[in-house]
């Protein structure tokens, strides 16, 4: 009887030094300092969780978005699959989109897979949700999942809907914004598309002309170069910021070599 209990003792005692070794371990995820953590979700199907980070709290406005997709299970980072966001807002009468920009890598960029949404409208107009789509090539699973964002008004705005043309093209700009504007030349970008209900479609035969002035001087700067198309609806400049202050960044459209649109601009405080 002795015998029979002490080998049950130590069964047991090896059962839990089993059971101990294969607990999955965390895995340390270094996360930069200036993200924010906007939301998460499972990825039903895909056996993943994605976590949704900003440079800022989602405004109306080019959200640039990082999305970190881990294993529901084991907490380990996945870095082998194709994610798609698609944002959706939800109204009383309507449902629609916005402009966004996917990774097409399947690959991301260290941990998190880099992204960016146009929100058009504040939440105060309905529901805005992040939709996602993963394909898990390591386990070859594929899943959905959403989480819902509160999005504010931007002030001054960072994007502006209108109509351009003579074709009536329903268009939607917005300002792809650096961390931080500095004096001297920045990078000046923009994105361009055609205003739809379910799908944006990238505009890039436009010219693009911008002339920034200070008002509370009276003047400008030299050494500005117009933006000009890259790709997925993207145009890429460069502005001259002269000195600290409020700029008016004022821009115009061309297309064909026709002026299409004019009198937009965007504010912006050095």
């Amino acid at each position: 009887m002795i015998a029979i209990i002490l080998i049950t003792l130590i069964a047991c005692k090896k059962d839990e030094n089993s059971s101990s070794n294969t607990t999955p371990t965390p895995e340390v995820i270094d996360i930069p300092a200036n993200y924010i953590k906007l939301g998460e979700t499972w990825i039903g199907g895909a056996a993943a969780k994605a976590t949704v980070y900003g440079l800022k709290a989602p405004f109306t406005g080019y959200n640039k978005l990082y999305t970190l997709l881990t294993d529901s299970t084991s907490g380990k980072v996945l870095k082998n699959g194709h994610l798609s966001i698609y944002p959706e807002m939800t109204m009383p009468m309507m449902t629609h989109s916005s402009p966004v920009d996917n990774q097409e890598s399947e690959v991301p960029n260290g941990n998190f897979y880099e992204g960016a949404v146009v929100f058009t409208m504040p939440s105060t107009a309905g529901v805005w949700r992040l939709k996602f789509n993963y394909h898990n090539h390591a386990s070859d699973k594929e899943g959905n999942g959403s989480m819902e964002l509160n999005v504010v008004q931007s002030d001054p705005a960072r994007s502006l809907s209108f109509i351009a043309g003579d074709d009536s093209s329903k268009v939607v700009l917005a300002l792809v914004e650096p961390e931080k504007w500095k004096n001297g030349l920045n990078d000046f970008e923009i994105t361009l598309h055609k205003k739809g209900m379910t799908d944006f479609p990238e505009i890039k035969d436009y010219t693009v002309e911008i002339e920034p002035e200070m008002p509370s001087m009276g003047h400008g700067s030299p050494n500005n170069v117009n933006p000009v198309y890259t790709k997925n609806g993207h145009y890429l400049g460069k502005v001259n910021f002269t000195m600290s202050g409020l700029w008016q960044v004022n821009i115009r459209l061309y297309k064909n070599g026709k002026l299409i649109k004019d009198g937009i601009s965007f504010t912006i405080t050095l």
